[in-house]
């Protein structure tokens, strides 16, 4: 059952919309502390899973660094991405059973021998909440 509660406060607060916690409604607008953690890049070691558009194989990827607004991603398999392509993410919350559901354009790649790393820009905008979730250990990237 908290597993199940857990997942729709999870899926809410995805949205931004407000989520219902023990203390009742609790809003998650922005304030000046969360304008300025959504514009920062976190440097973190996520693991997550993907597809490129078009096609269904899973994807095991690694997200080195995550913002509001996207992510730096690590494919240890040699991959055909391109700028302009989309993808169908998974990334996956340290120490829960949740994820991340979004969509992302990739905006540039890199191959590295056999691996390849790509930056992509989010469909939707992650909430200060997640982003926090994501990044409770984590140190804003500087420069």
């Amino acid at each position: 059952m908290q597993h199940r509660q857990d997942t729709r406060r999870f899926a809410t607060c995805i949205s931004g919309q407000a989520a219902r916690g023990a203390g009742g409604d609790r809003d998650l607008t922005t304030t000046n502390s969360t304008d300025a953690r959504m514009r920062q890049r976190f440097s973190v070691d996520l693991k997550a899973t993907g597809s490129l558009e078009g096609n269904p194989a899973e994807l095991q990827l690694r997200v080195s660094n995550v913002s509001a607004t996207g992510a730096r991603l690590h494919a240890d398999t040699k991959l055909d991405v391109r700028a302009g392509m989309r993808i169908r993410l998974k990334i996956f919350v340290p120490n829960t059973v949740l994820h991340i559901p979004t969509t992302a354009e990739i905006m540039w790649a890199t191959p590295q021998g056999s691996s390849v790393s790509f930056g992509v820009r989010f469909a939707d905008m992650v909430s200060a909440y997640m982003i926090g979730q994501l990044t409770r250990n984590s140190s804003p990237i500087t420069a």
